[in-house]
């Protein structure tokens, strides 16, 4: 039964994200972005950084 335990965890892990994924992020991706959380979360559009996360442009390669 211990043996187990450490293939549990991800599992457990894989089946919770996926659950938060499809509970708090699919609705909005889905239904319209009406509370901006897909805006807020997007790192980069069109080739270019939001400006919410230019300051990531020091690691990005030119």
């Amino acid at each position: 039964a211990v043996d187990n335990l450490p293939c549990e965890l991800p599992r457990n892990a894989s089946r919770d994200f996926g659950r938060q994924l499809l509970d708090q992020v699919f609705p909005h991706l889905l239904g319209g972005d009406a509370a901006g959380v897909v805006a807020r979360a997007t790192i980069a559009a069109g080739g270019h950084l939001q400006p919410r996360y230019a300051y990531l442009g020091a690691y990005v390669a030119p």
